[in-house]
């Protein structure tokens, strides 16, 4: 669904077989095998030498965060309606200015949220690209396009 090449078999099976010893869940292994693939998820969305990303301002992660609640199809957000609506059309916003700047539109957040904000936005936003930090290898440069920040307990997004 997100689009990751499995040509790499040999680090996926290697992966999911040295982690399965401690975790049998799948979205911990899912997230593990994605750290593993790291460069090749860096080359396929990187401009050059560079990564451009929108970011999370440090209050809207540790608010998402402090939502995560374990439910039958995983970890999820339980956001408010409207704040989950008002943080998708934001995003949606950065989205589009992105794409109308040439760039493939990237949010990249902690790992921890990754996955709950991924579920979030599929169904609205299904071409929006969500990498955590440990999913960018070092070697690539990483351009902050702008970021999600929250005033006033409504989400909005500030460009840099």
């Amino acid at each position: 669904r997100e689009r990751i090449s499995i040509r790499d078999l040999v680090t996926i099976i290697e992966t999911i077989t040295d982690r399965a010893r401690t975790s049998r869940d799948p979205d911990i292994l899912t997230e593990q095998v994605r750290h593993a693939l790291a460069r090749s998820i860096t080359n396929e969305y990187k401009e050059g030498d560079t990564l451009y990303v929108v970011t999370l301002a440090p209050q809207v992660e540790s608010m998402l965060g402090s939502t995560l609640q374990q439910a039958e199809q995983g970890v999820v957000m339980a956001l408010e309606p409207s704040l989950a609506q008002a943080l998708v059309q934001k995003l949606a916003k950065e989205m589009e200015r992105m794409a109308s700047a040439g760039h493939q539109p990237i949010v990249l957040c902690s790992s921890k949220i990754r996955l709950p904000l991924r579920r979030l936005t599929e169904r609205s936003l299904p071409s929006l690209v969500l990498l955590s930090f440990s999913e960018v290898t070092p070697q690539v440069r990483v351009h902050p396009a702008g970021t999600v920040t929250v005033e006033s307990e409504v989400v909005s997004a500030r460009t840099q």
